[in-house]
């Protein structure tokens, strides 16, 4: 009897644990005042005269992308906006955030302030402590690559750099994608 006392305590303190955790972060559902599935109308009402129509369009396999902002100011680095729409449905499933004169110190920058806002990460291509981190990250041929995600149940956010010295190429933002339904691991 005592231990089924004990257990049920254990397990009302767990529960408790759970929700207060799930609380504190909230599901991301788009980025900056969008929402998954809104219409090119109704991101351009969201940014108004900010919004720039691009001469052509973004054009990949599924999506695309039309309009965008640009010189989105985070933390004093600047940052071209793309917000891609769905080819099945017209609607947004992801906006990339593009710093291209942005270098490894801009990636823990922003590292740092989507911690502060989402908690830790749920994934990290590269673990090391912040002492290492400018001289030991993960280099292949003059590639560094990092990647630090967090995944919610609607979104996927990705903080990216990449470096390919070799031809003096370096690229740094942070994408946030709508998590897909359906079939597979998402589905889950």
């Amino acid at each position: 009897m005592q231990k089924k006392l004990i257990l049920s305590g254990l397990l009302i303190v767990l529960l408790l644990a759970c929700t207060v955790m799930a609380d504190e972060i909230p599901d991301v559902k788009g980025w900056n005042g969008t929402k998954w599935g809104m219409t090119e109308k109704e991101i351009v009402s969201v940014f108004g005269n900010k919004i720039v129509y691009f001469d052509k369009a973004m054009d990949w396999k599924d999506d695309y992308a039309k309009i965008g902002l640009n010189d989105y100011s985070i933390n004093n680095m600047l940052y071209d906006v793309r917000f891609a729409m769905s080819k099945a449905t017209d609607t947004l499933i992801q906006v990339t955030l593009s710093n291209k004169k942005g270098g490894i110190t801009d990636y823990y920058a922003i590292e740092q302030l989507l911690v502060e806002k989402y908690g830790k990460w749920s994934y990290k291509k590269e673990d090391i402590t912040p002492a290492e981190r400018i001289s030991r990250t993960l280099t292949l041929d003059g590639m560094k690559d990092l990647k630090t995600t967090w995944n919610f149940s609607e979104t996927i956010i990705e903080c990216f750099y990449t470096e390919i010295s070799s031809i003096n190429f370096q690229s740094q933002g942070v994408s946030y994608r709508m998590r897909k339904t359906g079939k597979g691991l998402d589905a889950l």
